[in-house]
């Protein structure tokens, strides 16, 4: 599968999944295993709110982009979860690019 329609299939799945979407740019040392289960473990346990998200990453020269969509309940999970995240050592650090239910912005932004 080209890297093109890899990046087209997820945006698919980040546009059904629902409006809110949350970006974050990771540094360091990144558990890119780890970060994926203990996100979902983290929201089965603490947002049991956030009931279907689609979540997926790629490299870029700053480092590690990582976005999430679902309903309105995942964009406060995002936060606590990277807040956690690098208290026990899945990443070094993890920047907020953008977080809100604005499609346009959100790709706007991945597009850059």
């Amino acid at each position: 599968m080209s890297v093109h329609s890899s990046v087209a299939s997820h945006i698919d799945g980040l546009q059904q999944a629902g409006l809110a979407t949350a970006m974050y740019t990771l540094t360091g040392r990144i558990d890119m295993p780890r970060l994926c289960r203990s996100f979902n473990m983290f929201v089965q346990r603490k947002h049991p709110g956030v009931t279907r998200h689609h979540f997926f990453w790629f490299m870029t020269e700053e480092g590690v982009v990582v976005s999430y969509a679902g309903n309105s309940f995942l964009l406060e999970a995002v936060e606590q979860f990277m807040t956690k995240a690098i208290k026990l050592g899945i990443v070094g650090d993890a920047t907020h690019n953008y977080s809100g239910r604005s499609k346009r912005a959100f790709m706007t932004l991945l597009d850059e």
